[in-house]
């Protein structure tokens, strides 16, 4: 669990450069199956953007989904400073309403078909490598949701905090951005990796 949120965090807070794109991906939530995919729309992450509202359809990846309608979804983006800060600032995603959205869920009346639609918004950067997922709340019943939700992406002023934390904790993270898995080496005992562990959430408190 230490491992996962210190995975989490160098994820999220750690990119010091800048995030390339943002896609916004909708899904209707199945409490019983894996949730349907409607649609998605992609975003680049460009200083000096303006905060106004747009609206972008939702399309599908792939030949067989062109010039189909899987309705829109209207957002509104902004670049925020945060001086004197661990971070440098924050994209700031607003993601407000989606309109026309395709049905996904078919009762046996099949003129009352409708979705639970839900937002999945996932941050990339290239360089460095990094991704971080975060999701809206779910719109039970409804092809023409509101959510008005705010999201926020960090650009952190240091990408160095956790590791120096960790570092002085006596972990060896050497391998950490590369592989994951690495951290923990096969042979260690577990005493030995619980050690390691409870390093780890000592360090998180202290990042």
């Amino acid at each position: 669990l230490s491992l996962t949120a210190a995975v989490t965090y160098w994820n999220r807070f750690s990119n010091d450069t800048s995030w390339d794109e943002v896609t916004i991906r909708v899904f209707d939530f199945d409490g019983t199956s894996a949730d349907d995919y409607i649609g998605e729309m992609t975003l680049p992450l460009q200083q000096g953007c303006n905060t106004m509202i747009t609206t972008h359809p939702l399309k599908r990846p792939g030949p067989l989904s062109y010039n189909k309608s899987f309705g829109s979804i209207r957002v509104q983006l902004s670049w925020n400073e945060t001086p004197n800060s661990r971070i440098r600032g924050t994209w700031r995603l607003r993601i407000l309403s989606a309109a026309c959205l395709p049905a996904k869920d078919f009762p046996a009346d099949f003129s009352t078909a409708t979705s639970d639609p839900y937002c999945l918004v996932i941050a990339k950067s290239k360089a460095p490598l990094r991704e971080f997922r975060q999701v809206t709340s779910v719109k039970l019943r409804d092809l023409n949701p509101v959510w008005d939700e705010t999201l926020d992406i960090p650009v952190a002023a240091n990408a160095s905090f956790l590791m120096d934390s960790l570092k002085a904790e006596g972990l060896d993270v050497e391998h950490l951005s590369s592989s994951h898995s690495d951290f923990f080496e096969m042979n260690s005992s577990a005493s030995q990796n619980a050690q390691r562990l409870i390093k780890w959430a000592n360090a998180l408190d202290k990042a």
